[in-house]
């Protein structure tokens, strides 16, 4: 069997079966420590220790330090778009929930004109 310690955040999950873990999370959260621990039918475990992080989308979509009009130009050139698709750029996903709307528009507008 395999258990992984502590629970993760909101939004992930972890399969036993194929020890994957997926999902999308809803917020950031600062670098933390999971153990994965397989023990068999004999009762004997080993462990695995990971850290993982969580860091959201910054409305500095160009990575210049500042949320400006070169930011929107390529925010509103994605708008609209969803996960799967070609258009879509997950920088712009300010909120990560798989599409780019006026959701992530409101985030990005309160952003807009200052550093990063």
């Amino acid at each position: 069997t395999y258990a992984l310690t502590p629970d993760l955040p909101e939004g992930l999950t972890f399969d036993a079966e194929t020890l994957i873990v997926s999902g999308t999370p809803v917020k950031a959260m600062d670098e933390m420590t999971y153990t994965l621990t397989a023990t068999d039918s004999d009762g004997d475990a080993s462990t695995l220790t990971f850290t993982l992080d969580v860091q959201m989308p910054s409305p500095d979509i160009d990575g210049d330090d500042n949320v400006n009009f070169a930011d929107f130009l390529i925010f509103v050139d994605k708008y609209g778009s969803r996960r799967g698709q070609d258009r879509y750029d997950a920088r712009c996903d300010l909120n990560a929930d798989g599409q780019i709307d006026f959701a992530d528009f409101l985030i990005f507008a309160n952003s807009f004109g200052t550093g990063s």
